[in-house]
């Protein structure tokens, strides 16, 4: 379940709220899909690639360029 963190009254109050968001069931299968199949064989090919220290790194992260984290803003 992702939670973002914005509301109509931030300028008003100052601060967020945190709200849930749902995702559609088609799109959580393809996420559970994804963690379940593809994750594990991506973090093999970053541990072929890059080393141990990538693997590692690919089973903590979810976006990773060049065995390393990405940064919050390169992402978008």
């Amino acid at each position: 379940m992702p939670a973002t963190a914005y509301n109509k009254s931030r300028e008003i109050t100052g601060s967020d709220r945190y709200i849930a968001r749902y995702l559609s069931k088609s799109l959580s299968s393809i996420l559970i899909a994804y963690l379940a199949f593809i994750r594990p064989l991506e973090c093999l090919f970053y541990k072929e690639l890059y080393g141990t220290n990538a693997r590692i790194t690919a089973s903590e992260y979810l976006f990773i360029a060049n065995g390393e984290p990405c940064p919050c803003r390169s992402i978008f």
